[in-house]
Formats: C-alpha cells, sequence, structure tokens
C-alpha cells in the first residue's frame, strides 16, 4: 500500500461563516459589528471574511426572487 502525504484542507468558506452569523440573529451580528463590520477569523486556516453592516442586513432579508442571499454574497 503505498503512502499518502497528510495535507491539511480547512471546510470553512464564505457561505458557512454567512450561515454562522445567521444562526447568531440579526441583533447578535450586528452588535460583533466593528468600525461598519463585522470580522471574522477561522480559528483553523486563519482566512479572514469581513461582513460590512450592509451584508449583515441583506443576511436577515426575506429572500425574493432577485435578492441577493448568503451564497451570492461576494
Amino acid at each position: 500500500m503505498a503512502e499518502k502525504p497528510l495535507v491539511f484542507g480547512c471546510s470553512c468558506s464564505r457561505e458557512r461563516v454567512a450561515a454562522m452569523l445567521q444562526s447568531l440573529g440579526e441583533a447578535e451580528a450586528r452588535a460583533a459589528a466593528q468600525d461598519g463590520q463585522t470580522e471574522i477569523q477561522c480559528g483553523f486556516c486563519g482566512q479572514r471574511y469581513v461582513f460590512p453592516l450592509a451584508e449583515i442586513g441583506v443576511l436577515f432579508e426575506q429572500p425574493s426572487a432577485n435578492a441577493p442571499t448568503p451564497d451570492r454574497l461576494q
């Protein structure tokens, strides 16, 4: 059996972080904001995700055909 090198691969993504912010609720997600944005850093790989307050608001809007959803955020 051939040996395979151990490789680290983090499964974090902007969509997962957005879902985590939604699970906090709008008030808590907004309370985490500093300087007009919420910044989350993955504890495993160090990737930073920045959500301006306008995007936080979008996370809590009722979905419609044209409204951005977390999977459509930049």
